[in-house]
């Protein structure tokens, strides 16, 4: 379960921002379909170590960013939010991967 060691360094990486830990309301991430995690562990581990941690009103928000390919066959370029695809032109499912968003901390919101 690597969701929960990248929930502890979600939190490990903004601890030393927040001075006030119930101050925490959102944490955004961008990941993609590559990234092989699953949200809804993610979430459930995220929201578990923000209680033990104090961070009591956190919640974490997932944006999952689009996948760049190319078809193989038409060499359409598109995008799409999962893996199991098809070329929305020709329909052919052998497609190319020429992009992929990286993890990443959006931004956390803070209550003032």
């Amino acid at each position: 379960m690597h969701e929960l060691s990248i929930a502890t360094d979600i939190i490990d990486s903004i601890k030393g921002k927040i001075n006030v830990p119930e101050s925490l309301n959102k944490v955004r991430i961008s990941a993609s379909p590559l990234s092989g995690i699953s949200y809804e562990s993610l979430t459930f581990c995220f929201k578990e170590l923000c209680t033990t941690k104090g961070y009591t009103n956190a919640i974490l928000e997932i944006n999952i960013v689009a996948v760049k390919m190319t078809c193989m066959q038409c060499d359409n370029h598109y995008e799409s939010p999962m893996l199991d695809t098809y070329c929305p032109v020709c329909g052919n499912s052998n497609y190319r991967i020429t992009d992929v968003t990286p993890f990443n901390i959006d931004f956390i919101e803070v209550e003032e």
